[in-house]
């Protein structure tokens, strides 16, 4: 789903998405891959605004996924960006090791672990 796609669902409308790596995902002043080198759990819950221009508001929760899934998430990436010719980003590795998912699901109705 296109980011302009969801940020005009109906506020009535709740979605969630797995985000392409490559959008910008702000927490406050801090860019994702700053906040999960200083985290010490392996799931989060926090607000965020997703892409460069558009910053739209979301609820992101992240899940640490198992080294087998990050192994073959870090074959996927190298894979891409050898057809490009050109070598991963520290960035893109970083993100390699967790699932990310935005949502428009309220934190009181719904928790984490239903996204």
């Amino acid at each position: 789903m296109a980011l302009n796609t969801y940020a005009y669902a109906p506020s009535i409308a709740y979605s969630t998405l797995a985000y392409p790596a490559s959008t910008t995902v702000m927490i406050g002043e801090q860019e994702l891959p700053e906040l999960l080198k200083a985290l010490n759990e392996d799931v989060f819950d926090v607000s965020a605004t997703l892409g460069k221009n558009e910053q739209l508001p979301v609820r992101l929760v992240g899940f640490r996924v198992d080294n087998e899934t990050a192994s073959r998430h870090r074959q996927n990436v190298y894979k891409t960006a050898q057809k490009h010719g050109r070598q991963p980003s520290k960035r893109q590795l970083a993100l390699c090791d967790w699932a990310f998912y935005a949502t428009n699901l309220p934190a009181d109705e719904y928790d984490m672990k239903e996204i």
